[in-house]
């Protein structure tokens, strides 16, 4: 394959879902392909290089990068997907929550890039994609889908189950192209410091 066959048209970054979902519908009206990428750190399952020639990359971590919350009490944190493991941790550090981030041999990835993508880290938690509870996902047709409880009007507890009623759609977003994932609830491992030496709770 010749470099210039993974040549982009575009780059854009959206900064929220509304924009996320802009982008989409604008490919959709004029037939352009479009390539999301988390920050394009996921190397050994893809980089940040359209698979096809013209693309518009959407840049989805550059600017949609905040821990949007950290629950000490569910275990639970939400992010957007230019969350990077090391990212998390700081910001677990300076909530100064005790909790465990499980991070696979890349800390500078996207934590969603890689749990989309079936990524594993080294922990009983290192199932990234099924310590999940549910993705915000903006839908090839520019609508956007909850999954899990945040599906739910009015839930609160989007952080504390993964299923909601109904089908289980969450795997149709891992390794494919049904949707870009905008945000992602996920769990951490509860930790204790005991005798100076961090364990389970």
């Amino acid at each position: 394959m010749d470099q210039d066959d993974l040549v982009a048209s575009a780059v854009v970054a959206p900064a929220d879902t509304k924009e996320t979902q802009t982008i989409v519908i604008w490919a959709n009206k004029h037939k352009i392909p479009i390539f999301p990428i988390s920050i394009g750190r996921n190397l050994g399952y893809g980089g940040a290089a359209p698979r096809v020639r013209g693309s518009v990359v959407v840049d989805m971590g550059k600017r949609m990068n905040r821990v949007l919350e950290i629950d000490e009490d569910s275990c639970a944190c939400l992010i957007e997907p230019g969350v990077t493991f090391f990212g998390l941790y700081e910001a677990v550090q300076k909530q100064g929550a005790k909790l465990w981030v499980d991070v696979p041999d890349l800390g500078g990835g996207s934590v969603i890039g890689n749990t989309v993508d079936r990524g594993v880290g080294y922990t009983p938690y290192g199932d990234h994609f099924g310590m999940h509870c549910g993705f915000e996902v903006v839908l090839p047709n520019g609508e956007v889908m909850r999954t899990g409880m945040g599906a739910m009007p009015g839930s609160n507890t989007w952080q504390l189950f993964p299923y909601g009623f109904g089908p289980y759609a969450d795997g149709l977003f891992t390794q494919s192209n049904f949707g870009i994932v905008t945000k992602m609830v996920s769990s951490f491992r509860k930790t204790m410091l005991m005798s100076g030496i961090v364990v389970d709770a």
